[in-house]
């Protein structure tokens, strides 16, 4: 017997006794693991990159860009070493981008990927974790990103911890459609009125937690996929968006495994020049 407590709306819905999955999401953070980049940092790097030749009494204007670029072993002096010209030229000359924004209270937040030769660049802003960006307060400044170069093969599963998607049983919600305003209420101020009448158990416990919707676009040479969005509904799960009108936005359980497979298809859509085949 499992000594976590029962997800009351799997019970609800199916009769079945299974166990939270919360125990396993907190186990599935997003490691910051690269160099904290401001924005004039990163203009700085690629203007190296372009050319830019700084000179003694120059240097002391872009002291704190040049530090933090050092730092992150990008520049020596001012000249770029062999680490920031790999970067300057993935975020330029890369085949392939990935992108995913993500926005709960009107703040957006972006995690940015650039790939090639089976690389990836990752500029990732504020991860989502329990519910909000940034709990902890790790990110140092607005504007900020986090950057480190991975395999590719591991951009998927790093898009996914970004996003804080972890196991949930997934469970339809009932309502399964709510309309534009509502989205748009429950998103970006947490105030979508009153619970529908008819809400089941699932439903119930989603409309209690933070919403965050967020979207995975993918480009390369041959032009951009139909770009993946979904509502992620905390504890709950994710949930994808479809909208057969400007009214009306429909929601669909989805499971995290799926989330993944369907994020590593459209990667590889493009890195092997083939169709996506999950939908």
């Amino acid at each position: 017997m499992s000594n976590h407590p029962i997800d009351q709306a799997v019970l609800a819905d199916q009769g079945r006794e299974l166990p939270e999955l919360a125990f396993l999401r907190g186990r599935q953070r997003f490691q910051y693991d690269g160099a904290w980049l401001a924005p004039e940092a990163v203009q700085l790097l690629l203007q190296l990159a372009d050319g830019l030749v700084l000179g003694r009494l120059q240097r002391g204007g872009h002291a704190a860009e040049l530090d933090a670029l050092e730092d992150a072993g990008m520049v020596d002096g001012t000249s770029l070493t062999e680490l920031g010209s790999v970067t300057a030229g993935l975020m330029t000359s890369s085949p392939h981008t990935f992108r995913v924004s993500a926005v709960h209270h009107g703040r957006q937040e972006m995690l940015q990927l650039w790939s090639g030769n089976g690389v990836a660049l990752s500029f990732a802003g504020a991860a989502w974790n329990g519910g909000a960006f940034d709990p902890e307060g790790r990110v140092p400044g607005p504007g900020h990103v986090n950057v480190r170069i991975l395999p590719l093969l591991d951009v998927s599963t790093h898009i996914l911890q970004w996003l804080g998607i972890g196991p949930a049983w997934s469970l339809e919600l009932s309502p399964g459609g709510l309309s534009t305003q509502v989205l748009d209420a429950k998103v970006m101020h947490d105030a979508p009125g009153p619970l529908p009448e008819d809400a089941n158990a699932a439903f119930r416990e989603a409309w209690d937690q933070p919403w965050l919707i967020w979207s995975f676009e993918a480009s390369g040479e041959g032009g951009t996929l139909e770009a993946l969005t979904y509502v992620h509904a905390g504890t709950r799960g994710q949930y994808r968006i479809a909208q057969p009108d400007d009214d009306t936005v429909l929601l669909f359980a989805v499971g995290a495994s799926v989330v993944l497979d369907q994020i590593e298809d459209r990667i590889q859509a493009l890195v092997f020049d083939r169709p996506v085949q999950s939908l």
